[in-house]
């Protein structure tokens, strides 16, 4: 019932097809864009009158369909991608990477009381009287990184460089030996 947890790679893999569709949210942007002046107007003839009178009731009419297609396929673009990355972001709060949205959101929101206090030119929380101050990083770990241990990922890329340095210094060799 249940369906089985997705790989990293498989993860990865998601972000990079939400990565490629995001140049054609910006085609879809400018063509609605485009639609809307006069000089650059799609032309559904051949004949030069139609792409050179934009007063032409089929030109009108051309850009207007252009417009509603553009911009329907840019906020469908938009609603994808938003969904493919809300789901990636409960995955990472699933996996501990990242602390849950709704604690990001209750430790970010103010309550009734700090806000009549900052209305009132109070202050924060901390001003108001009897009120206990709300600890906001209460809930977050690791500076909101979550379980994601940063040093192991610095220790990595000291391995990398070496590695790489390593490498192109035996291919110089090779190259001042074939010399």
């Amino acid at each position: 019932d249940t369906p089985t947890p997705k790989t990293p790679a498989e993860r990865i893999q998601e972000l990079s097809t939400i990565n490629a569709q995001i140049p054609q949210i910006l085609v879809n942007a400018s063509s609605a864009i485009r639609a809307l002046t006069n000089s650059t107007a799609p032309s559904t003839s051949s004949t030069p009158s139609s792409s050179t009178n934009n007063s032409n009731p089929a030109s009108l009419a051309a850009h207007k369909a252009t417009f509603q297609t553009s911009t329907r396929a840019f906020f469908t673009l938009i609603t994808q991608i938003s969904a493919q990355l809300t789901d990636q972001a409960r995955a990472l709060e699933a996996a501990g990477i990242i602390p849950p949205t709704n604690a990001k959101a209750a430790s970010r929101e103010m309550t009734g009381a700090e806000m009549a206090a900052m209305s009132e030119g109070g202050g924060p929380a901390g001003g108001l009287g009897g009120a206990p101050a709300r600890d906001s990083e209460a809930t977050v770990m690791n500076g909101g990184l979550g379980r994601l241990d940063v040093s192991w990922l610095n220790a990595r890329a000291g391995d990398v460089g070496t590695r790489m340095e390593a490498e192109v210094l035996a291919r110089v060799r090779e190259i001042l030996k074939e010399v």
